[in-house]
């Protein structure tokens, strides 16, 4: 989760922050939401993930940990 507000991002696994790092850089995304790659040595688009994601889940604005834990098991 990317929290402009407070000034970083945390990764959550099954609703626990698992990883939490300083990230004040914020961007303008010019296209659409794209899972599972990320850039390349020479600055490209590949990598490509070559698994599954079981469920993805994209809101509007940064979440408490609270309402990230109340997501974690919804189907």
């Amino acid at each position: 989760m990317y929290d402009d507000s407070e000034g970083h991002i945390t990764l959550y696994v099954n609703g626990e922050a698992v990883a939490t790092a300083e990230f004040n850089a914020s961007w303008s995304a010019t296209g659409p939401l794209q899972i599972g790659r990320g850039h390349t040595a020479d600055g490209g688009w590949g990598e490509y993930f070559h698994g599954g994601a079981d469920t993805v889940r994209v809101f509007g604005g940064a979440l408490s940990a609270s309402q990230v834990n109340s997501f974690a098991y919804l189907n």
